[in-house]
């Protein structure tokens, strides 16, 4: 434990695109938990993000070292990071915080300058799991897009995977797609999971005034919304009162449109609560006030806001997702979100089961139990030894992780 005393310069890689009071991404919210962990564990961090930084509106004060890229276009953002990395001599390892194309870049090219030691954080492998096809439905991509996805699925992930030094993920799932997508890269990953901030995020003694809770980035697509609508669509043929509360910002103004659209065409105005971005304390009171959460995502790399609505004691229906079993088991409700009549059936059980059955002593001693093992102090703990270990013994260019002695699973 002597060695985590031990004062390290940490380079973090943090080209984020959200925007505190618009939206934030369960990715951030990783980043911004752990990188006030890392300082108090002896690190001094120095993050490159885009503008404007959101660490003042999410921790209230500065407590890193902000090195702000106010243009965001493709040649600029090569050209300020090709002069950061030629200026910014003192550090001792470059921490690439998620698998986006600019965060991947922005690491390759800080590691071919400085030679430094790289670690990377994958937190989904999406944009490499999913068909081209079907992330240009997803994301609306046009040729510009699809070309950059390409370049990213082709070059850029594999030759920053060759280069890195350590590769940390947030589930098991994720490693071992990772590893056998990659197998050189066997050995170099960590399994360091999220976490959950449980003086935040408990239990409150609150009415249940909306039937169903959807919390996490408006992605209509993506997140399934789209699915959930319909199914919610037959729920208030039979039920006409039944109310749904969308809770978070949108992923962007195109996801605006479609929910407003399809909001309207469905005749669900009367049905469904439309949020945007909210502050953490509300979140949790809007948790707290739904009968139960669901999300029918049709990707995860772990699903921090499933977490989050089990801490609270809410029970959870979500979309049968190798990663969901993989964390929860049978903590919570799976269902094909394809399948809108099952879909129904599930939500209509719950809707209409006792509450203190559902979440009775049994589930909530479960789910104490069970939260337990998502801890920000033990994420960042695990994170900071092993970038401990590889900023004191590692050689230009030549990974050495294998010599690191920290579980990887």
């Amino acid at each position: 434990m002597s060695n985590l005393n031990q004062r390290i310069n940490i380079l973090a890689i943090f080209l984020h695109t959200s925007q505190w009071g618009l939206r934030i991404r369960g990715d951030e919210r990783r980043f911004l938990e752990l990188a006030k962990r890392f300082i108090t564990l002896g690190a001094k961090l120095i993050v490159i993000e885009f503008a404007p930084s959101i660490q003042k509106s999410y921790y209230k004060t500065d407590i890193y070292t902000s090195i702000e890229l106010r243009n965001k276009g493709l040649l600029s953002v090569i050209l300020q990071l090709i002069y950061l990395a030629r200026k910014l001599k003192n550090i001792n390892v470059i921490y690439v915080y998620n698998q986006d194309f600019s965060n991947l870049l922005a690491g390759l090219i800080f590691k071919l300058i400085t030679f430094k030691p790289l670690v990377l954080v994958i937190q989904s492998l999406q944009d490499v799991d999913l068909p081209l096809r079907v992330l240009r439905q997803i994301y609306g991509a046009g040729a510009v897009d699809l070309i950059l996805i390409s370049l990213h699925r082709y070059l850029l992930l594999p030759l920053a995977l060759r280069l890195a030094n350590a590769v940390f993920t947030v589930s098991k799932t994720l490693k071992d797609r990772l590893t056998l997508r990659y197998p050189w890269i066997k050995g170099r990953v960590y399994v360091t999971l999220n976490g959950v901030d449980l003086d935040k995020f408990k239990p409150l003694n609150l009415e249940k005034i909306y039937d169903a809770i959807f919390l996490g980035r408006i992605h209509v697509q993506h997140k399934g919304i789209d699915k959930l609508l319909l199914a919610w669509k037959q729920i208030v043929r039979k039920y006409p009162r039944a109310t749904l509360i969308l809770v978070g910002g949108f992923e962007s103004e195109r996801d605006r449109k479609i929910l407003d659209v399809f909001v309207k065409k469905l005749n669900l105005e009367k049905n469904i609560i439309v949020t945007g971005f909210v502050e953490d304390y509300e979140v949790v009171s809007f948790l707290n006030k739904a009968r139960f959460f669901i999300s029918l995502s049709t990707y995860e790399g772990f699903g921090l806001s499933l977490l989050e609505a089990l801490v609270c004691n809410v029970p959870a229906i979500v979309s049968d997702l190798e990663v969901f079993r993989e964390l929860h088991g049978n903590l919570v409700f799976y269902v094909n979100a394809k399948d809108i009549k099952e879909l129904v059936t599930v939500m209509e059980r719950i809707m209409f089961s006792p509450y203190n059955i559902l979440v009775n002593e049994s589930f909530t001693r479960a789910l104490q139990s069970h939260v337990k093992k998502f801890s920000w102090d033990l994420v960042a703990t695990k994170e900071f030894a092993i970038l401990k270990t590889i900023s004191l013994g590692s050689t230009i260019n030549k990974p050495k992780t294998r010599s690191i002695q920290i579980s990887s699973s």
